[in-house]
């Protein structure tokens, strides 16, 4: 997905529900983005098959499909603190089928390294069987298109040193820390509905370029890597002060209220808005997902 076309789904995450192309138009519009661009990049996305497009011809409206749903979950779902469940040091190890076609098999590679598995071995992935529950069900879902799935303890030990340089911990902890700044400075500077619509954007396609590489692992191989830590907060900080602003925005588009092409900069934030966290596809590959 290019990056245009990244931004305009971001802007459908944002919005969480079917719009019009005019509406989106004027969504764009704090972006740069052009009518035109806008326009036709809807079509690419209807035929990628991450849109989905109801209604007449000359009324159609525009919405996340299900199956790229499950991705903005998942990228989401990564911006919670971590499950406080410990690790009781299994793993999880796949091993890919030889006779397979090409494509497929490099969506299972896409669709293990975004669950977190890491290459071991030919065509081997590990990754800690953590939490629990979930791995089992990956396990088991894993099954149909790997040729093995296996659970359990390691003969020979990983020291924590290892397994950090097998997931590049380190430079993404220093990655997250910087993002976490960015995002603590950028926020203090946001006046108006427009402007926090355009932050909000922005910084989720920063986030989710950063957290779509950042897997769910145990808290004792993070050690003291806080990071993440700090930009989940630093994110949930930004989020409380301009989601009621950018729903203001988004509202006013979507209901009517406002003309289509007038700039809206003296809304007032929407009260008991709910607050959603919720990320962009700007910068991330799209895979499929099964975690949440």
């Amino acid at each position: 997905m290019d990056a245009t076309r990244a931004r305009l789904f971001g802007v459908l995450v944002l919005v969480g529900k079917p719009v019009s192309a005019r509406e989106l138009v004027a969504l764009c519009r704090p972006l740069g983005i052009s009518a035109t661009n806008v326009k036709s990049h809807l079509t690419r996305l209807v035929a990628e098959g991450a849109l989905l497009r109801t209604g007449r011809r000359r009324a159609h409206r525009y919405a996340i499909s299900a199956q790229r749903q499950g991705f903005v979950h998942a990228i989401s779902s990564r911006l919670a603190l971590l499950p406080a469940e410990p690790w009781d040091g299994q793993w999880l190890m796949v091993a890919m089928k030889t006779q397979t076609r090409r494509e497929e098999r490099q969506q299972l590679r896409d669709r293990l390294w975004f669950d977190g598995f890491r290459p071991c071995g030919p065509d081997t992935y590990l990754r800690p069987a953590w939490p629990r529950a979930w791995a089992l069900a990956l396990a088991e879902d894993l099954m149909s298109v790997a040729s093995a799935c296996v659970m359990g303890p390691l003969v020979s030990t990983l020291h924590l040193g290892q397994v950090r340089k097998l997931y590049r911990l380190r430079p993404m902890d220093a990655e997250a820390r910087r993002l976490a700044r960015q995002i603590e400075t950028i926020g203090r500077r946001v006046k108006s509905p427009d402007q926090a619509f355009k932050v909000r954007h922005t910084i989720g396609g920063l986030v989710a370029g950063l957290v779509s590489h950042v897997p769910t692992l145990p808290r004792t191989i993070w050690g003291d890597l806080t990071g993440l830590r700090d930009l989940q907060l630093a994110y949930a900080r930004l989020e409380a002060r301009v989601v009621p602003l950018s729903d203001a925005f988004v509202g006013a588009i979507v209901s009517g209220t406002a003309r289509i092409g007038v700039p809206i900069k003296h809304l007032r934030a929407t009260r008991g808005a709910p607050r959603r966290t919720a990320v962009n596809g700007r910068g991330v590959r799209e895979r499929h997902v099964t975690q949440a």
